[in-house]
């Protein structure tokens, strides 16, 4: 297994926890987790910057299991999102006046 397939590999492990923690809607795990996500992103560019790859077959495929994942988030997140916008969490927000009075914005 070369670099970039095992970095494909770890991207895709994380990604799958992405999803199930946007699906239990914790927050620290999908932070953490989306962090990661983002240091593999930036392994692999360096390795693509330093390393001539070429599509194989496996990447592809990778790649596209990546891409499934990566949509199944995006559509849960959408959801969670368009549930708190409805709920009104998205719309209220708690802060102070200069005089130290709470007001709801």
């Amino acid at each position: 297994m070369n670099t970039a397939e095992y970095l494909l590999r770890r991207m895709i492990e994380v990604a799958e926890e992405q999803v199930n923690a946007a699906k239990k809607i914790d927050i620290k795990t999908l932070q953490d987790a989306t962090e990661r996500r983002q240091d593999l992103l930036f392994q692999l560019e360096i390795e693509r910057e330093s390393q001539d790859i070429h599509p194989t077959p496996i990447l592809q495929e990778l790649s596209s299991e990546l891409q499934a994942i990566d949509e199944r988030l995006m559509a849960i997140l959408g959801t969670l999102s368009n549930a708190a916008y409805e709920a009104g969490i998205s719309r209220r927000v708690t802060t102070y006046s200069n005089t130290g009075e709470i007001k709801r914005q």
